[in-house]
């Protein structure tokens, strides 16, 4: 007697569909699409953005005590030091680690030779810098609490230039100075913890965790790298030297001139508007400065990779979608967790700065898209168009600076609102040279046809 084989699994009933479901389906296209590279770099992406979340969750407990701990005047003074801080640390390094992602990412049998001229710039480019500092506050009527706050934080920015974040961009290991940086920002959280419990928190405290944090930062990537012999022999050579700070120099005119942009605006504020004007601006350079710190995690992912598929066809375009995607969907977060946060936790003295920090956020949608479009111009060597771009946004500022106190009497505006207004009136103006520029060179994809 023969029987009909047992199926192994039950059949379904006429009509029902076994398939996934549609949303899933193409999800599950989209994965493949972005391919093995895109997947690799999406995962990396989430874990370091998730753990620069937490990291800003502690940066932005930190915030708060201090914030608790002083007036709003104190907290001006220490907005303008931070803002002096990241201008010279962009000074410091001249603009090369864009430069040294590139050629680590092209060229990684020239390891050693690049990273000792990287280290050499960085550590003299700090001390300059430093003692820059110093003799201007020589000459600089500060009260004498104030001058310390800024010779510490002069400090602290030679110890933050010689942060190896480029070569650990260049190694893929992005994860894992996302991890260093944590630690060190939870540290530095405990330390203000216990200071603002034992009520000892106050400015130059302050000042010396911030320098700290920046050593700290530099010494545990140092640690890790030669941990895992990723390190490097120096090996140091002029004939790497030279193209290096040749290729640099009109990065470094850029950032500088962006940097001074971004960190003039507390400084403007105090000189417009005094302290407390300081104060309040302050805390939309701090949200200002969480999203430019997200986003450059952002760019240390697609960075390297653009560097290497530039000549791939369309794919500068595909990545530049989602770096701009990922800006707006930062950008919205900050604006509703920042107004929370202001209106929950902060006193009323601070409310004022929602619209500035409202501002600033929506204006950094616009420099996310000026600052990609400067890394296809970067990978393709034309680094004078990324000089020139930050160039008109100089151009476009200063005017308006000088005229800001009519500006402010005449349309009844504060000062910290029209500060983050010109910021955004000259981030656009750069993005718009930035954007005009390729129209006119050429894609990066073309680009490499021609020079071929």
């Amino acid at each position: 007697m023969r029987m009909d084989p047992v199926p192994d699994k039950p059949i379904p009933p006429p009509g029902l569909d076994q398939s996934p479901p549609r949303q899933l389906r193409a999800v599950s296209v989209l994965w493949d699409a972005i391919g093995t590279d895109g997947q690799e770099a999406f995962r990396k992406l989430i874990g370091m953005v998730g753990i620069s979340l937490f990291t800003q969750l502690a940066a932005l407990t930190s915030l708060y005590l201090i914030v608790d701990s002083l007036s709003v005047a104190e907290f001006g003074v220490l907005s303008s030091a931070l803002a002096v801080q990241s201008f010279g640390t962009i000074l410091s390094t001249l603009g090369i680690r864009p430069i040294l992602v590139r050629e680590l990412s092209r060229n990684p049998e020239r390891r050693d030779e690049l990273c000792s001229a990287y280290t050499l710039i960085a550590m003299a480019g700090g001390t300059i810098v430093a003692g820059i500092v110093y003799v201007v506050l020589i000459y600089l009527d500060l009260q004498a609490t104030e001058s310390f706050v800024f010779q510490i934080v002069a400090c602290g920015t030679a110890l933050a230039a010689i942060n190896p974040a480029p070569i650990f961009d260049a190694d893929g290991k992005q994860l894992a100075s996302t991890v260093l940086t944590s630690i060190a920002e939870i540290a530095a959280l405990a330390t203000v913890a216990t200071l603002w419990n034992q009520r000892l928190l106050s400015l130059i405290p302050i000042a010396v965790i911030f320098a700290g944090k920046w050593f700290a930062m530099s010494a545990l990537s140092w640690g890790y790298l030669f941990y895992k012999r990723k390190g490097y022999r120096w090996c140091l050579s002029l004939k790497e030297l030279q193209p290096l700070l040749r290729a640099s120099t009109p990065l470094s005119g850029a950032a500088m001139l962006q940097t001074a942009m971004i960190s003039s605006g507390p400084i403007l504020a105090r000189t417009l508007g005094g302290q407390t004007a300081a104060g309040i601006y302050g805390l939309a350079h701090q949200a200002l400065t969480a999203h430019i710190l997200i986003m450059g995690l952002v760019g240390r992912i697609v960075a390297p990779r653009v560097a290497v598929r530039y000549q791939e066809p369309g794919f500068v375009f595909r990545a530049g979608l989602a770096y701009v995607g990922v800006a707006c969907c930062l950008t919205f977060v900050g604006i509703v967790s920042g107004l929370f946060v202001l209106q929950t936790f902060l006193d009323p003295a601070y409310h004022a700065a929602g619209w500035p920090i409202t501002i600033v956020l929506v204006a950094l949608v616009i420099r996310s898209l000026g600052i990609y479009s400067n890394l296809a111009h970067i990978v393709t060597h034309r680094e004078t168009v990324v000089f020139l771009s930050g160039v008109v946004g100089v151009l476009v500022v200063v005017p308006l600076v000088v005229a800001l106190p009519g500006i402010v009497r005449s349309l009844s505006l504060q000062v910290p609102s029209s500060l983050s207004i010109v910021l955004g009136t000259a981030w656009l103006c750069t993005t718009v040279v930035s954007l005009l520029a390729h129209r006119h060179f050429g894609s990066p994809h073309e680009t490499h046809l021609n020079q071929s």
